[in-house]
């Protein structure tokens, strides 16, 4: 065997112990990271209507930004905008989140492994005073993840969640943001691939 031939079958060894090293397709260990995507909470009938605010989807959006900065490696986080998409394409019901046929034809069209799904429960917002400027807001939601394959739903967690302040709408949107971060960690925790 030529020198030439021994030169060509080493480097053809380092390249394939590259490629066995780095993983399928030569991604990297992010390549496993299982997607999630958060659904449009589902809102009781008897909320009060706050305008220029839409619990349901604020929630969502909220949860997903607070799952893009807690979330651990073994997450990747879908974009809202993928999982609206898919929801919009099955028209979706608040109902659905209590249906297994419609959260893994959801999860499917997202291309998501979990889905996270919610309930805002409670939510007010009361002036503090009479002719005062301050308003006080109180949430309560409940979240659980959706698993695919096999499919099954985690037990809920419940969030509560307050905040003062001069705008309803913000109030509301601080409430609710509250409730969703104190909720998120035991969320995460009970996601297995998530550790």
């Amino acid at each position: 065997m030529g020198r030439c031939h021994r030169r060509l079958l080493r480097w053809v060894g380092v390249a394939l112990g590259l490629a066995l090293a780095l993983g399928p397709a030569g991604f990297s260990s992010a390549s496993t990271a299982r997607p999630i995507g958060v659904v449009d909470f589902a809102i009781r009938p008897t909320l009060p209507k706050i305008s220029g605010l839409v619990p349901g989807r604020f929630s969502a959006d909220d949860a997903t930004t607070v799952i893009q900065r807690a979330a651990p490696a073994g997450l990747a986080v879908i974009s809202r905008t993928t999982v609206t998409q898919a929801q919009t394409a099955l028209s979706w019901r608040d109902t659905d989140i209590t249906s297994y046929a419609r959260l893994n034809a959801l999860a499917n069209d997202a291309h998501a492994t979990y889905l996270m799904i919610g309930t805002v429960d409670r939510f007010s917002v009361d002036r503090l005073s009479s002719g005062g400027s301050q308003y006080r807001g109180q949430a309560t939601v409940h979240i659980q993840v959706f698993t695919a394959a096999p499919a099954r739903i985690s037990p809920a967690v419940t969030g509560t969640g307050s905040s003062i302040a001069s705008v309803s709408r913000i109030v509301a949107q601080q409430a609710l943001h509250d409730a969703i971060a104190r909720a998120m960690p035991s969320v995460l925790a009970a996601i297995p691939s998530a550790h």
